[in-house]
C-alpha cells in the first residue's frame, strides 16, 4: 500500500467488483490520503466518509477481550493511528458517536446516508 497508493486503491475496488459510476461505501478507511484517492479514482460518482467517533478509554475497552489487546498502545503510537484520531473526523462528511448503543450508531448511520441519497 505504501509503494502504490492508487494500486491499493484499484486493486480494493476491483476485489468488491466496483463499477465505474456506482456511489461507494468502504468500511475501514484509516489514511486520509486513501480516502482522497478513491474519491479521485470513482470521481465523478461520489464518495463519502462517515467517521465512527470514540474515546481511547471506550477503544482500549472494547479491544481488551480480543487476541491482540496488547498491541493497542504499539499500534496507537503509529503515524495512521494519529491520521485516524486527528485528520479523518476533519475530513469526514458525517462524525458518529459510536459510544452509543450498536442500535443508535446503525441507525445514525443508516440515516445519513439515506439523506445523501435523497439529496
Amino acid at each position: 500500500m505504501e509503494s502504490d497508493p492508487d494500486g491499493f486503491c484499484r486493486a480494493v475496488l476491483e476485489f468488491v467488483d466496483y463499477r465505474a459510476s456506482e456511489d461507494l461505501l468502504v468500511d475501514g478507511i484509516r489514511h486520509v490520503d486513501i480516502f482522497s484517492r478513491l474519491e479521485q479514482i470513482v470521481s465523478p460518482a461520489a464518495a463519502r466518509l462517515i467517521h465512527l467517533s470514540v474515546s481511547e478509554d471506550v477503544q482500549r475497552r472494547r479491544v481488551q477481550s480480543r487476541a491482540d489487546a496488547a498491541d493497542l498502545d504499539r499500534a496507537g503510537a503509529h503515524v495512521v493511528e494519529a491520521d485516524l484520531a486527528q485528520s479523518l473526523p476533519d475530513r469526514a462528511h458525517a462524525v458518529i458517536d459510536a459510544e452509543a448503543p450498536f442500535e443508535q450508531v446503525v441507525e445514525a448511520c443508516l440515516s445519513q446516508i439515506n439523506g445523501w441519497i435523497a439529496s
